[in-house]
């Protein structure tokens, strides 16, 4: 019984290195200049939320989409209760630390 365990255990570890590996290799190739992000603002207080995907730098991405949250509220400033970026690498998402993201962002 243990030895099924083991086995099992080993099969889906291995199975998660592989795929992070893969994940590895397309962070170290993507351009970052023209990269797919997501990028999720949302306030109790406003209307509308936006969720959609972006192409190009972190910075122009995080711009466009503040613009057209702005827009679409009718706002001049960003109110967020939650403010999430995600990077696309192949077919995984992976989030962009918040730190990055403040740096970008227009407050």
């Amino acid at each position: 019984m243990s030895d099924e365990v083991k086995k099992y255990l080993v099969k889906i570890i291995d199975s998660k290195i592989d795929s992070l590996n893969i994940e590895r290799v397309i962070a170290e190739k993507i351009d970052y200049k023209n990269a797919r992000f997501k990028v999720a603002i949302w306030s109790q207080n406003l209307e509308y939320s936006l969720n959609r995907d972006f192409t190009g730098t972190l910075s122009e991405v995080i711009k466009t989409a503040e613009s057209e949250f702005k827009k679409q509220n009718k706002i001049k400033r960003v109110t967020a209760d939650t403010y999430l970026v995600h990077i696309y690498l192949g077919d995984k998402e992976r989030d962009v630390p918040e730190e990055l993201v403040r740096k970008y962002r227009k407050l």
